[in-house]
């Protein structure tokens, strides 16, 4: 089995209270955000996600280096309703767009970006000696 295999298996065994702010923060990236998004694209993560675990995506985002996926999460956000600047639990109890609205920031992702997240986050997770 691959280091990285093991990293994500033993992430997926890990309640989030017994993780360190590294092994956290690819939880959030890997598991909050792209699962989501590659699972249901970017309207089910707006559905599943509140405030503060998208303040953690962008943090994260920044800190792995994935500048396209974040610009790409901005545009997203700019397609819910007024723009994306209601709350995100406001917008989600008002109503989410229909979830074709997200379809070319859904292919975008899925073609090249939901790799550059991975990727990222699993270099991060080596340089924090995670695996």
């Amino acid at each position: 089995m691959s280091d990285a295999l093991f990293f994500w298996r033993r992430m997926e065994a890990l309640s989030v209270e017994q993780m360190n702010d590294a092994e956290r923060l690819c939880y959030v990236l890997g598991s909050l955000f792209a699962a989501d998004v590659l699972n249901g694209g970017f309207w089910q993560f707006f559905y599943n996600i509140d405030a503060l675990e998208y303040d953690e995506v962008i943090d994260g985002l920044r800190t792995v280096g994935a500048h396209s996926t974040l610009e790409l999460l901005f545009r997203a956000r700019g397609l819910l309703p007024d723009g994306g600047q209601k709350k995100l639990d406001e917008a989600r109890e008002t109503a989410l767009p229909n979830p074709s609205v997200f379809a070319e920031v859904n292919k975008q992702f899925y073609s090249s970006l939901s790799d550059e997240v991975y990727n990222r986050v699993e270099a991060y997770a080596a340089s924090q000696g995670l695996f």
